[in-house]
C-alpha cells in the first residue's frame, strides 16, 4: 500500500472491529497486518463517517492492557452518559 492510500475493505473491516471491541492501536495494526501509521490512515477516513472516539486508560478488548483504545460508538449521547473522559480522536504521529 502507497502512502496514503485507503483500501476500502481495510476501512470496513477496521470499522467492524472498532465497533465489536475497544482496541488499542498495536492490537489494531495487528488484526489487520497493517502498520501503526496506516492504522491512522484509515482512523481518520472512518472518523469524519462515523463516531470514532478514543478512551484513556481502558482494557483493550483485544490485548488486556490498560491503555487509550478506539471504539466506535452509536450515539454521541451514549458516549458522553457511559465515559466521564471521553476525547475526541485526533490524528497523531507515531
Amino acid at each position: 500500500m502507497s502512502q496514503g492510500e485507503v483500501v476500502p475493505g481495510h476501512a470496513a473491516v477496521l470499522a467492524v472491529l472498532l465497533r465489536e471491541r475497544p482496541t488499542c492501536l498495536d492490537c489494531t495494526a495487528a488484526a489487520l497486518g497493517l502498520s501503526v501509521s496506516h492504522v491512522n490512515q484509515y482512523l481518520i477516513v472512518i472518523g469524519a463517517a462515523l463516531p470514532l472516539v478514543r478512551l484513556d486508560d481502558e482494557h483493550c478488548r483485544c490485548c488486556g492492557e490498560i491503555r487509550s483504545v478506539f471504539s466506535i460508538r452509536s450515539s454521541p449521547k451514549l458516549i458522553t452518559e457511559t465515559y466521564e473522559t471521553y476525547v475526541p480522536w485526533t490524528p497523531t504521529a507515531r
